[in-house]
């Protein structure tokens, strides 16, 4: 590397200020980068809160109330593996995914409300991202 620095250097010295100094150009890029949409960060926190939801009633040993999380996450991959994403489509599912967290949030709440769950700090600094998520 140093003989192909120095060979490069050689022919352009003239065009290059700071004959002290060597630079080289190292072009890195991230393979597996993925974009936070409104779909991916609905339906992760949508999932997330179901596992809690089922999580929770079966430690208390009660029925999981029904909240339709089957029909949607059906939707949801038939969504995600569309190529071109519509614009309507994509408000539709906002829009049931937004209904979908309202629901399942105000479920785990009278759960927390009625059995007086003391919960890890970690569970609720997640609940927390996932309100910012809903209000926003």
């Amino acid at each position: 590397m140093d003989k192909v620095q120095q060979t490069l250097f050689d022919s352009w010295s003239a065009h290059i200020s700071g004959h002290h100094s060597r630079v080289m150009d190292t072009t890195c890029y991230e393979r597996e980068v993925r974009y936070p949409t409104n779909e991916k960060l609905l339906w992760e926190s949508v999932e997330w809160s179901y596992r809690q939801l089922k999580a929770i009633c079966k430690v208390l040993g009660i029925k999981t109330p029904g909240t339709k999380y089957l029909k949607w996450q059906r939707r949801n991959i038939s969504y995600s593996k569309m190529r071109r994403k519509i614009k309507s489509k994509c408000r539709r599912l906002d829009r049931s995914l937004l209904l979908l967290l309202d629901k399942i949030d105000g479920e785990l709440r009278k759960l927390e409300k009625d059995y007086k769950l003391q919960m890890p700090g970690k569970y609720h600094r997640r609940r927390a991202t996932i309100k910012k998520i809903y209000t926003q």
